[in-house]
């Protein structure tokens, strides 16, 4: 074998392990990292927030209302006071219960107390007593066993009737002594009021008189229209003070 056949070989067997390390180069991937991704955990929408359950409320009775003691949204528990009346009519009507009530027990204890005392006087009578007496204590005993079941049966409607009718006719006297009362006071107040003016103008021509072109008599003229002047004020006071009352 020569030289050139030896370079010939050589050269083949470089270009062929040239070409090996090519294509194990291009055999092997490049590794690649994933990235990982955030998903987000909140949405955006637009909604109505609405209740679960609606309840509509009312009050027993009609009224007044002092005090609103929740807002609307607010979390309530069972049996809490959401809103409050005006019980002023109701704490004077059980006022007046309480005292009809009163009443009622006293009237009970009084009939008991009577027949009781009506049974020991025919006790005493029966014990040596002519027939008229007898006869006489019995019937204060038949009137005593009478007003105590009434007593305990309580008033009739005919008796609670009447006593309305009572209570009416007295409120409607005293409106009227009340409004009788003002229209004098109103009168006696303008009678006054006149006088006064009346006063003043007095007090000021008798100043004007004696008092021009002589300074030195102007104190006690002054003095009388002062007081008649203050005179004048309070009675105007007066009169505006029940004006104003009457029409209120």
């Amino acid at each position: 074998m020569n030289a050139k056949s030896i370079v010939v070989i050589v050269a083949s067997v470089a270009l062929a392990g040239l070409l090996a390390a090519c294509g194990s180069a291009e055999a092997e991937p490049t590794p690649v990292v994933a990235a990982a991704i955030q998903q987000p955990n909140t949405v955006s929408a637009e909604a109505f927030v609405v209740p679960v359950r609606e309840a509509d409320l009312a009050f027993e009775v009609g009224g007044r209302v002092v005090t609103v003691a929740v807002e609307e949204g607010d979390e309530v528990e069972a049996g809490a006071v959401l809103v409050q009346l005006d019980d002023a009519s109701q704490q004077a009507g059980l006022t007046e219960a309480n005292a009809g009530v009163s009443n009622a027990e006293a009237s009970l204890a009084n009939a008991q107390a009577a027949l009781a005392q009506a049974e020991a006087n025919l006790a005493d009578v029966k014990a040596g007593a002519t027939p008229e007496e007898i006869a006489q204590a019995e019937a204060s005993l038949a009137q005593a066993e009478a007003a105590l079941a009434e007593a305990i049966a309580g008033p009739t409607a005919e008796d609670i009737a009447q006593a309305e009718a009572a209570v009416e006719t007295a409120r409607a006297s005293l409106a009227n002594v009340l409004a009788g009362s003002r229209d004098e006071d109103l009168q006696a107040a303008s009678a006054r009021l006149l006088q006064a003016e009346a006063d003043v103008r007095l007090a000021q021509a008798d100043y004007d008189e004696n008092v021009y072109g002589d300074p030195d008599r102007a104190e006690p003229f002054g003095v009388a229209l002062q007081q008649a002047t203050l005179n004048y004020e309070a009675a105007q006071a007066d009169y505006n003070k029940l004006v104003n009352g009457a029409t209120s």
